[in-house]
């Protein structure tokens, strides 16, 4: 939501229009893709029983439809480019750059921390060594 207040400060420079868009847009994102992690883990937890990320591994041989949710809702959530995370993302720069500088390119910095978490993540809990323990889990081919 940062990225929220960098568009809002924008409001007074060159790109006004463009920084407030963005920030709107990021707000509507951000609510939409964190619901489909929520839903995600939720559905991960119904079935795992663990919210532990070392205790979820190989996750999308047995739960293909929460592999696909869960890369696609990470993918979007970093900003891949054709997503609308990275619409957002980059209106917000473009809007704020020319009256904030600065804190554009702090934030900036932000956008290439975040793939690094989110692929950790994803990799570790569905691609990862599956531990013992969930030789039981239900499988999630579909939704009841």
């Amino acid at each position: 939501m940062g990225f929220v207040l960098l568009g809002l400060a924008s409001a007074n420079g060159a790109a006004a229009t463009l920084g407030m868009t963005g920030a709107a847009l990021q707000m509507f994102t951000h609510g939409t893709i964190t619901g489909l992690l929520f839903l995600t883990v939720g559905f991960i937890y119904e079935r795992a029983h663990t919210r532990h990320i070392p205790d979820l591994g190989g996750l999308s041989g047995r739960m293909p439809f929460l592999a696909t949710s869960l890369l696609i809702a990470g993918l979007a959530s970093l900003g891949l480019p054709g997503t609308s995370g990275f619409v957002a993302e980059i209106t917000i720069f473009l809007g704020s750059f020319p009256a904030w500088k600065i804190f554009a390119i702090i934030a900036a910095s932000g956008v290439v921390l975040t793939p690094g978490y989110i692929l950790w993540m994803i990799q570790r809990a569905m691609f990862g060594e599956r531990p013992a323990h969930h030789e039981s889990s239900r499988m999630l081919l579909y939704l009841k």
